[in-house]
């Protein structure tokens, strides 16, 4: 306190506080209380240093609880995040299980003649509703297929021009199949050979025998992955003959067919192609619209299984037409010409009804299933009803599809199934 005396404006420490009230707050907050006999301008500096260390004792705690709110915020976020994914999966489960239930449906229609009450294999959707959600499937006989392992290049060629091909690659696409399956190596007037895949840089030749997988298109010279997308839904290995099968062919492999027919004659049929492919998926199984041949089943009786709406239109042909098909002959005789209509198109009405099957017993199923929640799955398989002598069928394929069936936002309410 000399230093007061002598006009100095400094403060000393004041003397009665030893080094560990210094640093130790409570006991200088204890020195504070008993230096009343201080001066006042150390009780006022030694106040100051305690409210400075409460204030900070004070943020510590608000940062803590801070840190604290925001780990149980993220915790309670992945909660709710595993609830949501947990439901999406139950869901997700639900509707598989659905879809591939209608593989099975498929299935067991298929096992009856459709005048008997089975299923169709001409690309019809059928429904079927259930508790959990709904069902839609066609059926697809590959023997309406165009086989491409029997199939002659002009039938290739005007199915290529169809799917949106140019002229000029379906023609050369249309011989290097023909190159690429057949044993020999005689090259087609626009096919490829071991000398043109190597002109392509290619590391490998024509499989020269017999295609196994409508894939294994990919390999032939100029073909691309989406012109063998578009191409997929209306070929096949499992077919039998150089022509189709007329009942269950799709639209766009008649039309096919009616174009090199034409072309025999000398003209070519305007329904023949679309040159772009802006209709390809229209008929590649089965499409919803107003007049589209649904069969409800599941929450009926069992009189209504499998039965649907007459497939009233049929395909013909003009006569005397050049075949084109090299060995098939007259394709009069295969039910593709009319004699008397003398037209591409007729309807056939209840005269002439044809098979209602191939013969083939290989089937395409298209299953696609919603469930009350919305959830949606795809199944597509082949089913081969001939494939075993000990069970009634087997799976030659199975794998996910894409969705065609369903309308966008289209709600599917719950039905109450009392199947056959």
């Amino acid at each position: 306190m000399h230093g007061l005396g002598h006009g100095s404006d400094e403060i000393e420490p004041c003397p009665h506080v030893g080094l560990l009230e210094q640093v130790n707050p409570v006991k200088r907050f204890r020195s504070v209380g008993s230096c009343s006999g201080l001066d006042r301008a150390c009780r006022q500096d030694r106040m100051r240093v305690v409210e400075r260390e409460r204030g900070f004792a004070l943020l510590m705690v608000l940062w803590t609880l801070i840190l604290l709110a925001f780990l149980a915020m993220v915790f309670a976020d992945n909660a709710r995040t595993e609830v949501f994914l947990a439901r999406n999966l139950v869901d997700n489960a639900q509707a598989e299980a659905l879809a591939d239930g209608g593989i099975y449906r498929a299935a067991a229609g298929l096992s009856r003649d459709p005048v008997d009450g089975g299923f169709y294999g001409d690309g019809r959707v059928y429904v079927w509703p259930s508790e959990a959600g709904e069902v839609r499937f066609w059926i697809r006989d590959e023997g309406g297929k165009v086989d491409i392992n029997n199939a002659p290049a002009a039938l290739l060629r005007e199915l290529l021009v169809i799917v949106g091909a140019d002229s000029k690659l379906a023609e050369s696409l249309a011989d290097a199949i023909i190159d690429f399956r057949d044993e020999d190596d005689d090259k087609q007037p626009h096919g490829a050979e071991v000398r043109e895949y190597r002109a392509e840089g290619l590391g490998y030749g024509p499989k020269n025998q017999r295609i196994v997988l409508t894939d294994e298109l990919i390999y032939v010279p100029g073909m691309t992955a989406d012109l063998l997308a578009r191409l997929s839904p209306f070929i096949t290995t499992f077919g039998q003959d150089e022509l189709p099968h007329k009942a269950t062919a799709p639209r766009q492999v008649k039309a096919a067919v009616i174009a090199v027919l034409n072309e025999g004659r000398g003209g070519r049929s305007d329904d023949a192609s679309t040159g772009d492919g802006s209709d390809i998926g229209s008929d590649t199984g089965g499409t919803l619209s107003t007049n589209d041949h649904r069969t409800s089943f599941g929450s009926h009786s069992a009189s209504s299984f499998g039965s649907s709406s007459s497939f009233s239109s049929r395909f013909s042909l003009g006569s005397g037409l050049s075949s084109g098909f090299g060995s098939s002959g007259d394709l009069s005789a295969d039910g593709w010409t009319d004699e008397e209509s003398g037209s591409a198109f007729a309807e056939d009405g209840d005269e002439g009804v044809e098979e209602n099957r191939s013969g083939v017993n290989i089937y395409t199923v298209h299953s696609e299933a919603r469930t009350v929640n919305g959830t949606m799955f795809v199944r597509e398989a082949v089913v081969n009803l001939a494939g075993a002598d000990d069970q009634p069928f087997v799976i030659n394929g199975w794998r996910q599809g894409t969705p065609q069936l369903f309308v966008p936002g289209e709600t599917v309410p719950a039905v109450a199934a009392s199947g056959p």
